[in-house]
C-alpha cells in the first residue's frame, strides 16, 4: 500500500487522522534527527511520543466559544451640519498606477 492509499484508508475508516498526521510528522522529525546525527528517541517510543505531543497540543487550544449573533447595521445619514467621509485607495505596481475613491455624504441622504 502506498502512502496515498494508506491516508485514504485512515480517513475513510475514521482511524483518527489527526493522530495519524502527528505520527507521520514524528517519524519524519526522527528521521531528520538521525540523518543530522542529533539526539532522537528510540523507534519503539515514536508512537507514544506522537500521542503525547498531540495531547499537549489539544490541551493548549482555547475552548471554542459559541458563535456570536451578528448585529445588522444599516447606514444612517450624519446629523445636520456634519458630513460622513469614506475613502479607499489602491495601487497597481506593475502598471505604475494608483486610484483613490472618496464619498462625502451630508444629512440629506
Amino acid at each position: 500500500m502506498d502512502f496515498k492509499a494508506l491516508l485514504s484508508w485512515v480517513i475513510q475508516q475514521n482511524k483518527n487522522p489527526v493522530l495519524f498526521s502527528m505520527m507521520v510528522w514524528s517519524i519524519w522529525a526522527q528521521r531528520n534527527q538521525v540523518h543530522l546525527n542529533k539526539p532522537h528517541c528510540a523507534l519503539n517510543l515514536i508512537a507514544s511520543s506522537a500521542k503525547d505531543r498531540l495531547d499537549e497540543f489539544t490541551k493548549a487550544q482555547p475552548d471554542a466559544s459559541p458563535p456570536q449573533q451578528k448585529t445588522r447595521v444599516s447606514w444612517q445619514p450624519p446629523p445636520i451640519d456634519l458630513f460622513k467621509i469614506n475613502n479607499d485607495g489602491a495601487t497597481f505596481k506593475h502598471e505604475e498606477k494608483f486610484g483613490i475613491n472618496v464619498v462625502i455624504q451630508d444629512s440629506s441622504s
